[in-house]
């Protein structure tokens, strides 16, 4: 079916049958035939596009001859690049690499009409790598990343031809890696390609890693979404093991306690070897010797990291009986005392259980697992859990509601084998309703998720949504005091601020106000007037 051509002023070439038509209205069929021996294709009047795809239809052609308005006819040479033709312009050659001006064939009554896009082009190693692109840099940066991933794909096939066995979804691991880091690249200079080249050369080893992961963590069947969707350094983190030659003093522990640690700190640690953070309660080792107690503490710890490895596993499949009964008398062996463990529940990032001595206290036992992605994982900041339960834990929140103390930790760079272990109040979930506060981002830290589920008895057991000010966190106390005066006290209390501190101390503190007061709030002007009053009376600027 040929559409109708309502505007005849811009006509294209479309598919018809086995050759092309210009539906100009009076039906123009043009083929691969109508070249002549040198390949030229001579362009009636009225056509203002030839589509990309006449590249692939006629391969032999060189020239379009086309007459412009004024009736002279124009010799336009054609360079096809991937089966497309452009009009090539303004070549140079650069050592090896080859870069022009290109322009697609679309025409006004003049010739042709649309800006250069650039054409860069690579010979190395006999095979020619083309990219078209809206600019040099960008096109340069396409070029780079094609031949990155030719040099993959190149030794990708040369392990499978060698290792037919390879499970392809190793190898599709470490496509996807190497395919977000170049589409998250901006740039690509020397020290980036060195990266990425380091990468794909230590491909054997890296495919080794990974059958070490799946081996490890034997629950996880099919599915691993810890190793989709990340990039290269973050896959690299996950898979390799992590050298652990120099621990780290206890001193890490008050460090736990004392600031927010980012991402990158909380990773030193691990490679430092500092593992288990925490101390377990003292009624599961008041039956141990005092002297026998840290070689118990150790034992525990092993106990239970392989038990986390060992049910690390999608949220469906809960662990089964056997595996906690078997946990069960692993510990008992060590602590001497009978011990319960029971299925909590599980979310999208962990599984929860419950363990306990008769007649003692209860406890959480949280894992984590493979339901998510890493890159999800971060997105809702659970990778920040334990850390933040060490530094909130206790911590009164609004009203009762009070974030758990942590007990005990493993701390591991893959999530299978990290763990928490903290108090736990039998009772049903109170929903916690977090007032709309005026000045929230002035807080240390805000809870994201409020879902009932996450708290049990005024305890909010769920650290993950957790944002931390760190700005807030590291700025002296009387800051909080001076702003919470502000915001909270009457009028009388700003004496006690004028009394108390310094110029420099209330305009730090006032600082921390700039720019997160409400308009709409009822108390805007009246919080206003208080810092106005401050500033003028310290003389602040």
């Amino acid at each position: 079916m040929i559409k109708s051509c309502k505007n005849l002023t811009k006509c294209i070439f479309v598919r018809y049958n086995s050759g092309m038509i210009i539906d100009d209205g009076s039906l123009l069929s043009i083929s691969a035939s109508d070249l002549d021996a040198d390949g030229v294709l001579r362009v009636p009047d009225g056509v203002y596009e030839i589509a990309q795809y006449v590249g692939a239809d006629m391969p032999n052609l060189r020239v379009v001859i086309r007459q412009n308005s004024r009736g002279e006819w124009q010799k336009i040479p054609i360079t096809t690049i991937k089966n497309r033709p452009y009009f090539e312009s303004k070549i140079h050659q650069i050592g090896a690499a080859h870069v022009s001006s290109v322009q697609k064939l679309r025409f006004d009554k003049d010739g042709l009409n649309e800006q250069p896009d650039v054409h860069l082009s690579i010979n190395r190693d006999d095979n020619k790598y083309q990219i078209v692109g809206s600019g040099l840099a960008y096109a340069v940066l396409q070029c780079r990343r094609e031949l990155l991933r030719r040099k993959f794909n190149a030794v990708a096939n040369a392990y499978k031809a060698a290792h037919p066995n390879v499970p392809e979804k190793y190898i599709d691991i470490l496509h996807n890696a190497l395919e977000w880091s170049l589409c998250d690249a901006t740039k690509l200079n020397v020290a980036g390609r060195k990266k990425f080249i380091k990468y794909i050369n230590e491909f054997d080893a890296n495919i080794n890693y990974v059958n070490n992961i799946f081996a490890k963590y034997p629950n996880v069947g099919k599915k691993f979404n810890e190793l989709k969707n990340i990039n290269v350094d973050d896959l690299l983190k996950i898979i390799r093991p992590i050298p652990t030659d120099n621990p780290v003093s206890k001193s890490c522990t008050r460090w736990l306690k004392s600031r927010p640690v980012s991402a990158s700190e909380m990773h030193a640690i691990v490679n430092a070897g500092y593992k288990n953070p925490g101390a377990f309660p003292y009624s599961w080792l008041k039956r141990i010797p005092a002297a026998d107690r840290g070689a118990a503490t150790q034992k525990l710890h092993d106990v239970l990291r392989n038990a986390a490895i060992e049910m690390y596993s999608p949220e469906s499949d809960i662990a089964k009986r056997p595996l906690l009964d078997n946990l069960a008398k692993k510990l008992e062996n060590i602590i001497g005392q009978t011990i319960q463990i029971k299925y909590l529940a599980a979310g999208a990032f962990s599984k929860t259980y419950t363990m306990q001595i008769p007649g003692d206290k209860k406890y959480v036992w949280k894992i984590y697992h493979c339901d998510v992605n890493n890159g999800m994982m971060h997105s809702n900041m659970h990778d920040t859990e334990l850390q933040n339960s060490f530094l909130l834990g206790g911590a009164r929140y609004t009203g009762k509601a009070k974030f758990r103390n942590i007990s005990v930790a493993g701390i591991s760079n893959q999530r299978g084998e990290t763990y928490m272990i903290y108090p736990y109040t039998d009772g049903a979930s109170n929903k916690i309703s977090v007032p709309q506060k005026r000045f929230q981002e002035t807080d240390a830290y805000v809870l994201g998720d409020t879902n009932p589920e996450n708290v049990v008895n005024n305890t909010i057991i769920d650290m993950g949504s957790i944002d931390i000010n760190r700005a807030r966190w590291d700025a002296p106390k009387y800051v909080s005091k001076i702003m919470r005066t502000v915001l909270y006290n009457s009028w009388n209390d700003l004496g006690y601020v004028l009394n108390n501190y310094n110029s420099a101390q209330i305009g730090m503190a006032l600082s921390f106000l700039g720019g997160k007061i409400s308009h709409w709030d009822i108390d805007y002007n009246k919080i206003m007037a208080k810092i106005e009053f401050l500033k003028r009376r310290a003389r602040i600027r």
